[in-house]
């Protein structure tokens, strides 16, 4: 039973035994003296039944103690006094004991036969006909009238109150599908249609984004009422205003204006009501309805805030893969169409023959990378040995360019994150890749080493160097500032030192999670 229904139950026994304790202090102020032995039984059975009714009052042992509390009644009444004595609005409250057992109208009926009946054992008990008894006691009446009275209040006032909190309950289980990947509009239409059902009236629109800097309303008919409020704003946040409605007619609006935490304007909420003909209770429900719907609302921006930063990061970084793999492979490929072009012009088939084998292995290389992007972006990417990878991609890199490699590792990291290393390939792969391209090298050492607190990185050329100037440091939107970008993201620390014509040294350090194992 729900903790309205015990309520109830609480309150219909606590009036039962104030009345039962009234009907026992008139009684004893009576010249006439009665049974003790039946004022003792009605205690024992107004007791059991309480017990009993409290517990379970729709089992059927509660059933049968309040048939037998009924039961007993008449006997009560004819020794107290009958229909004009003491106990007879004791007797008349427990028939409130019936409801819990039945609906209202089985109820209505119920106790319309046992009141109709009550005079009938009375009478027989006293040696009359029930219809002297009753005609002898004019009062009676008057009590049913009085009890049906009681009943169709509580009936109404607790259909009112159960219709309340069916809405109170709406409201509250309203958040559980307003937050959805559709955005804020979601949010707005759903909270519009509760205050539909909460309202019971189909004019109702909740208009969000009319303010400076926000998308504008999908839904055509929203964008109209924005438009002609912002036109002509009410004065105050909540106030009733003349609308002309898109079919030319002016109807009566209540008006309230959505603000944000700031302060600033975002929406309104448009009700049509006539002046002040919104109740105390339609304003408690708005006012529910609206603080549900500007959390539900905030809570959607922020998720598309963050959605819309999460889809940048990953245009970047496809961006720094495409460019730290693809392209310099594609650069690669236009310096050696360039020389193939130069060998077909001197008639040399060797020097040709060999450029297209590396053209070719070049090409394959860029569909493999494409394959590996498009598998990550499908999620379908695989761990790999980082240092195999690295010895693999460093070799292809300075194969037929003249250099010579020195690769070199220390420790061994048997798990590592997935985007520590794909951070690690890539700085070392652009690195390589800028010492063929601008160093001039004859020689490129790179030493990859793992520790239980971080990973090392140095890469290492006996190049031409280069200026730390602003320009250098300015040149390439993905080249040096990718590089320290990549490490910095995870932490880590990064150097070059570089001097002409010393070559260059980059050193990189990325510190390693705890849990990871070292070997």
């Amino acid at each position: 039973m729900s903790v309205y229904g015990k309520l109830g139950i609480y309150l219909a026994l606590g009036i039962r035994w104030t009345l039962f304790a009234i009907g026992l202090i008139l009684y004893a102020g009576q010249a006439e003296s009665g049974s003790a032995a039946m004022i003792g039984a009605a205690v024992l059975l107004q007791a059991l039944g309480g017990c009993l009714w409290l517990g379970k009052p729709k089992s059927r042992v509660a059933a049968a103690a309040v048939c037998a509390d009924l039961l007993f009644q008449p006997i009560l009444l004819h020794a107290a006094g009958g229909l004009s004595g003491p106990f007879v609005f004791y007797s008349l409250s427990g028939l409130a004991l019936l409801k819990p057992l039945m609906r209202w109208t089985a109820f209505y009926a119920a106790t319309l036969l046992y009141l109709i009946a009550l005079p009938v054992p009375l009478a027989l008990l006293g040696g009359t006909t029930a219809n002297e008894y009753a005609s002898a006691r004019p009062a009676y009446f008057t009590y049913i009238l009085l009890f049906y009275a009681s009943a169709i209040i509580v009936h109404a006032v607790r259909k009112g109150w159960t219709a309340h909190l069916r809405k109170l309950t709406a409201i509250y289980a309203s958040g559980r599908s307003a937050v959805t990947d559709a955005g804020p509009w979601a949010a707005a239409r759903h909270a519009e249609d509760l205050l539909k059902r909460l309202l019971g009236r189909q004019g109702v629109w909740l208009c969000v984004g009319a303010s400076v800097g926000s998308d504008p309303d999908p839904s055509w008919i929203h964008a109209y009422y924005a438009n002609t409020i912002a036109q002509d704003p009410p004065a105050a946040d909540k106030a009733y205003a003349e609308i002309v409605t898109p079919l030319g007619e002016t109807s009566s609006t209540y008006v309230r204006t959505l603000r944000d935490r700031r302060g600033d304007a975002y929406g309104w909420l448009l009700i049509e009501a006539e002046q002040e003909g919104l109740s105390v209770l339609h304003k408690v429900y708005i006012q529910l309805a609206m603080m549900k719907f500007e959390a539900d609302y905030d809570l959607n921006l922020r998720l598309g805030t963050l959605r819309d930063h999460a889809i940048a990061a990953e245009r970047s970084a496809v961006a720094q893969k495409i460019h730290d793999g693809i392209a310099q492979e594609l650069f690669f490929c236009s310096v050696q169409l360039y020389q193939l072009r130069s060998a077909l012009q001197k008639d040399d088939a060797g020097q040709a023959l060999g450029l297209v084998t590396a053209i070719e292995k070049k090409v394959k290389d860029s569909h493999r990378d494409i394959r590996g992007l498009i598998e990550e972006l499908k999620g379908e990417k695989r761990r790999f040995n980082l240092l195999d990878a690295v010895e693999k991609m460093l070799r292809r890199i300075t194969d037929r360019t003249g250099v010579t490699l020195v690769f070199e590792n220390a420790g061994r990291a048997p798990q590592e994150r997935i985007e520590l290393e794909e951070t690690i390939y890539h700085f070392i792969e652009e690195a390589a890749n800028n010492v063929i391209k601008h160093a001039e090298a004859g020689r490129l050492r790179v030493r990859l080493e793992v520790t239980s607190v971080q990973w090392t990185i140095l890469v290492e050329d006996d190049g031409k160097g280069f200026r730390q100037d602003a320009e250098s440091a300015a040149a390439g939107k993905h080249g040096l500032r990718g590089m320290a970008s990549r490490i910095k993201g995870l932490n880590g620390t990064f150097s070059i030192e570089a001097g002409d014509p010393a070559g260059t040294t980059i050193m990189a350090a990325i510190p390693r999670e705890r849990s990871m194992a070292h070997a």
